[in-house]
């Protein structure tokens, strides 16, 4: 009856997916690592975290062609 599902079922659903690891910087300014992922990839996404550990911020640069 229902969705129901074990918390053990939940566990090993969450534990099966994988994510890239992304550079952390707390309180420092990372702009050469920042450009250089800018530079390569022509799209950077920088997001911010309050106290809770909420998103709150969320700035994309991207390089726009001169032409």
């Amino acid at each position: 009856m229902g969705n129901w599902t074990s918390k053990a079922e939940i566990r090993k659903w969450l534990e099966s997916i994988r994510f890239n690891d992304v550079p952390v910087y707390k309180e420092t300014l990372a702009l050469e690592s920042a450009n250089k992922v800018l530079q390569k990839k022509g799209r950077l996404v920088a997001l911010g975290f309050d106290v809770l550990q909420m998103p709150r911020y969320k700035i994309v640069y991207t390089i726009l062609d001169s032409a």
